[in-house]
Order: C-alpha cells, then sequence, then structure tokens
C-alpha cells in the first residue's frame, strides 16, 4: 500500500469479509476526516508536505517530498542505504 486511499481499500475489503463496519467507520473514515482537517489548514496556493516514517526489522524508511531514504540500523549507529 502506498497511498491512503489504497489503505481504505484494503481496510473495505477486510470488513466486508468479517461484517465489522465498526472497524471500519473507526479506522478509514474516522481517520479521512481527520485527514481533511489537517490539509486544509495549509494556506492556499501552498501543497500540503508530510514526513512518511516506516519502520521494519531492518530499519526505517524516511520519506519526504517524494525523496525516499532508507535507514538501516546497526547497533547503536546508522547508516543510509540506497
Amino acid at each position: 500500500m502506498t497511498t491512503f486511499a489504497d489503505y481504505e481499500r484494503m481496510l473495505r475489503t477486510c470488513c466486508d469479509i468479517t461484517g465489522r463496519d465498526d472497524l471500519y467507520e473507526q479506522n478509514a473514515q474516522a481517520v479521512s476526516e481527520r485527514i481533511k482537517a489537517i490539509t486544509a489548514k495549509v494556506p492556499a496556493g501552498e501543497a500540503p508536505t508530510a514526513l512518511v516514517l516506516t519502520t521494519f526489522s531492518g530499519g526505517t524508511r524516511v520519506q519526504a517530498n517524494g525523496q525516499e531514504v532508507r535507514v538501516v540500523w546497526q547497533g547503536s549507529r546508522a547508516r543510509d542505504s540506497p
């Protein structure tokens, strides 16, 4: 999944299978409303920006302004990875 819309579609499918519409409302619809409220605060003429951190067993992926850097943790030191 790359976008929130991807997440919403996947969650809709899972909630349809389980019959848990309450979880879809809580984890997709409510979050979507919070995202809209936050992006509505961006001044007119400016594009909203975000810093995305994704963690996994091998480190953390950082994405900002369309650029992606993967940071891999080795012990107490980090190194950049392409």
